[in-house]
């Protein structure tokens, strides 16, 4: 079972990858160009509801998109996650003759999540674009 410590030094590769990632992107245009092939770097956070006892982890990810028209693209995405359960929703007791320790058990989990996608550009509006865009995917959960 691992510490925050042990957490920390897991994510500290990914954070620098992203930071990495994100110095080296450059702004993109609202309209697409029919042919183009973007990489889109994703970072974040992946809340859990209260009730599913999964604390909130950081989350990376990496989407692509091409452009099948200008107005429309279609795209793929992955992204994992490393949370941990909330350990004082699941106790455990050890008893040693007449002394008895209450303990919180935590468990780490791999969220793995991808998919694909369409994004439809009716045009733009001045200084406004608007967009469509849905997909479909799956997530995986994992014990560590």
């Amino acid at each position: 079972m691992p510490t925050t410590g042990t957490t920390t030094m897991r994510l500290l590769p990914r954070l620098a990858l992203a930071a990495g990632l994100l110095l080296a992107a450059r702004p993109a245009a609202a309209q697409l160009t029919q042919g183009q092939f973007r990489v889109t770097p994703q970072v974040g956070l992946q809340r859990f509801d209260p009730a599913s006892s999964i604390e909130n982890a950081p989350r990376f990810g990496l989407s692509t998109d091409y452009a099948v028209t200008r107005n429309l693209s279609l795209g793929l995405w992955l992204g994992t996650t490393q949370p941990e359960t909330n350990g004082t929703d699941f106790l455990t007791a050890q008893t040693f003759g007449d002394t008895t320790r209450i303990l919180a058990v935590r468990q780490s989990l791999d969220i793995f999540d991808f998919g694909a996608s369409a994004q439809f550009l009716p045009g733009t509006f001045g200084r406004l674009s608007p967009y469509l865009q849905g997909g479909v995917g799956l997530y995986q959960i994992h014990l560590d």
